[in-house]
């Protein structure tokens, strides 16, 4: 009885191997599917890079290239160069050259020119393993292109090659204003993967460094008073998201991708399908595709941002959607902002106060009048306003917000931007403060000494450390 026992075991021991085998296999049938259908959907109708890839290399660095600054280009492609304690074989750079959506403009004609002149420089003689996919000439364009469509054809290139060449090489993806000031990022890099091959993604870490695109020095001094201005009210938004929340974990991690430093395992890269088609977050989700793909796989996705670093532009133009064109272009530098004053209380906490207090006195003249008058002596709200509100609660004995009859009766006796009464008696009660770097430093006081707050500003400056003016000054916050 025990044998006969033993013997099912051994046997349904011997099944689920089986089983687990064949999934396996199954799994890896799929994958192989999976990864061809993302080079067919990304390559099909393609003219490929003619040069077989070298048999000793194991990077390969994936750059899209929009209407860039030449000298930026070059820059890039020296600190290629001085990557030391490995050899040039080893790594090779595909450039996609694209363009904006032609809108038949002359920024259009002006991207087609300059990307003109792009291919002509990176298609010289660098001494480097260079390929030039041009997206930019007529007829060869991708069509409704973005950043994520133009880092695509660059990565299922890459990626296919890599496979052509019998290897499960590394993916790395950077942007054209983006340098390698470490030398020994590649060899990092290759100790890194080296040792660990259960790695499959890395998301290295950036250096912020302030380059206008433009020469002018009026433009530069006026353009560094607005990032002045720019840091300050990052700083303002983080601290106020702790002080309203201090679990708040959003502002940093360690393993979330950025477009200028992400690192990938080629075939698994082509497996997850690479990256969704967009012009901004492609980046993000990519790391997220990764991870997700990862679990109960033994493999890993792993954050580097102070050992794999990069130099990359901290700029104003409209190169993407997350670049800082809006914010820029919203920032008047001979005015100082005015913010909200973080250590009050928030108008939406104001408004559902004010709503149990109106309760108290919603058919009471004297009442309302009373909760329509500002700690100044100002009253909000007129007689005519304040009958013709009260005639309408009587029966409701409440405010609701967003009833339409508050909205028109909001918008008929408040005028502005904010065309309503508990925004104007808010105002008055908590003015708003001038963003300067003494109301900052009072906001930052106060948040050390809240649970946790030390913490939380430590993570702060770590990101914003991270920020520089070119020539390696410090930024000004």
């Amino acid at each position: 009885m025990k044998e006969m026992g033993t013997k099912k075991l051994n046997d349904a021991f011997a099944m689920t191997v089986e089983r687990r085998e064949i999934r396996e296999q199954n799994e890896e049938i799929n994958e192989q599917e999976r990864a061809e259908q993302y080079w067919r959907s990304r390559l099909e109708g393609e003219t490929r890079i003619k040069k077989p890839m070298d048999p000793h290399c194991k990077f390969t660095v994936v750059v899209p290239v929009c209407r860039e600054r030449p000298d930026r280009l070059l820059k890039q492609i020296d600190s290629f160069k001085s990557q030391e304690d490995i050899d040039p074989t080893q790594f090779e750079i595909i450039y996609i050259v694209n363009n904006d959506i032609d809108d038949g403009g002359d920024r259009f004609k002006e991207t087609l020119a300059s990307n003109q002149e792009i291919i002509e420089l990176l298609r010289r003689d660098h001494g480097l393993n260079i390929h030039v996919i041009d997206k930019s000439s007529t007829g060869k364009e991708i069509h409704g292109c973005n950043v994520g469509r133009a880092r695509n054809r660059g990565v299922a290139e890459a990626s296919l090659r890599f496979h052509e060449n019998d290897r499960n090489g590394i993916l790395i993806q950077t942007d054209a204003d983006t340098y390698f000031e470490d030398r020994y990022y590649f060899s990092r890099l290759m100790k890194m993967t080296d040792d660990d091959p259960d790695i499959i993604g890395i998301a290295g870490g950036l250096i912020f460094e302030w380059d206008p695109d433009t020469q002018n020095p009026e433009e530069q001094e006026m353009l560094q008073k607005k990032l002045e201005f720019m840091l300050l009210e990052r700083l303002w938004s983080f601290m106020a998201r702790f002080i309203r929340d201090p679990e708040d974990r959003l502002m940093y991690t360690e393993d979330s991708f950025s477009g200028a430093n992400m690192i990938s395992r080629s075939f698994e890269t082509a497996v997850i399908g690479g990256l969704i088609d967009t012009n901004e977050g492609e980046d993000p989700q990519f790391g997220l595709d990764l991870k997700n793909y990862a679990v109960g796989r033994g493999q890993k996705v792993i954050g580097k941002k102070k050992e794999l670093v990069v130099v990359t532009a901290l700029r104003e133009s409209d190169r993407t959607a997350s670049s800082y064109k809006k914010t820029f272009d919203r920032i008047d530098p001979d005015r100082t902002p005015m913010v909200p004053d973080l250590l009050t209380m928030d108008i939406s906490s104001f408004r559902d106060d004010f709503k149990k207090k109106f309760k108290l006195v919603f058919n009471n003249r004297e009442g309302l009048r009373n909760l329509m008058t500002a700690p100044d002596g100002t009253m909000v709200m007129d007689e005519a306003a304040q009958a013709e509100l009260l005639a309408y609660t009587s029966s409701k004995q409440e405010l609701d917000f967003s009833d339409p009859f508050y909205q028109a009766f909001a918008e008929k006796h408040f005028k502005g931007e904010n065309a309503d009464p508990t925004r104007h008696l808010y105002d008055l009660t908590y003015p708003p403060v001038p963003l300067t770097k003494k109301e900052a430093k009072r906001i930052v006081d106060y948040v050390e000494k809240m649970e946790g707050g030390k913490k939380y500003i430590a993570r702060f400056e770590k990101l914003f450390q991270t920020m520089r003016i070119a020539g390696n000054q410090k930024a000004p916050i």
